[in-house]
């Protein structure tokens, strides 16, 4: 898993075939991370960075449209906000977090290119790139993305080592190349931060790709528990000045929890379990998904 999938300070609004290796795909789980870093930051954040009052108000008038579900309306009123404010990079950020939401992906990477010439942290930029370049099938690109963010993290202190080194591993993964470079990534990952379910799910599923499956299902297993148990304590959030953030706090662990547990049914297919893989798929389905090639 890609990132950071979940809002640890809550003042922050910080995501086949059974038995076959799912094919390459994008990391739809980054898009939490993505939210996380742009389309979910408290009004106090917000408003210390735009640069008028006028200004502020387009931008909560954007998340209000976004978070009542109306995410056209929202992408709508940052276009309005951008012919106003055109060197904004914190509007370009935003838009760029709900053109990905809205799985708009190559206008999401032209805002962010925008937001960096306006002045965006590159790290920042690198992070949500990366996704957006893999969900175009540009891995070889988000691979050197991830380089460039452990790079900045390591050399420049810039943002998080252990985030950058999960989405490099991820990167790798989901490029089926550097199995073993990445898995080296994913421990080290693991050193700084600990046994984070978006950790263990990334090492987890590279071990599935180098077929050492008690290994794979040894990560996969703590991953499950501990997003399980993530998820279900919302208690900290409850103070959130809007319920609404509280509500799609649930909604991305069930997403995180489905996809966790969908990696682990694939190699409990590996392994002769099938009726744990299919405890596995049919809880997926509880969650709202389906257990394929198309959860990612």
């Amino acid at each position: 898993m890609s990132g950071s999938s979940h809002p640890e300070n809550p003042d922050v609004f910080q995501a086949q075939v059974a038995g076959e290796k799912p094919p390459r795909r994008s990391n739809r789980r980054a898009l939490l991370m993505i939210l996380a870093i742009l389309g979910l930051m408290s009004a106090p954040m917000i408003y210390n960075w735009l640069p008028s009052e006028a200004a502020r108000w387009r931008m909560a008038a954007a998340e209000e449209r976004r978070l009542d579900g109306d995410l056209e309306g929202a992408i709508q009123s940052l276009d309005e906000a951008i012919i106003e404010f055109p060197e904004s990079a914190e509007f370009y950020l935003r838009r760029a977090a709900y053109h990905s939401e809205a799985e708009e992906y190559e206008k999401a990477i032209h805002d962010l290119d925008q937001a960096r010439i306006g002045g965006a942290d590159l790290d920042v930029v690198l992070t949500a790139r990366s996704y957006a370049l893999h969900q175009v099938g540009k891995y070889a690109e988000a691979i050197e993305a991830g380089k460039e963010l452990v790079r900045l993290s390591e050399e420049e202190q810039t943002g998080s080592t252990w985030e950058a080194l999960n989405a490099l591993a991820y990167a790798r993964a989901l490029h089926g190349t550097e199995l073993k470079e990445g898995l080296g990534n994913a421990d080290e990952a693991i050193r700084l931060a600990g046994p984070r379910h978006n950790l263990l799910d990334t090492r987890g599923y590279l071990y599935y790709l180098l077929d050492d499956y008690a290994s794979a299902i040894s990560d996969l297993e703590q991953a499950v528990a501990n997003a399980e148990a993530f998820y279900s304590d919302t208690e900290r959030l409850k103070g959130l000045p809007d319920a609404r953030i509280l509500n799609l706090f649930e909604k991305q662990g069930q997403e995180v929890i489905a996809i966790i547990r969908y990696h682990r049914s694939l190699v409990y297919d590996k392994q002769g379990e099938r009726e744990k893989a299919k405890a596995d798929r049919d809880r997926v389905r509880e969650l709202g998904f389906e257990p394929n090639a198309s959860l990612f």
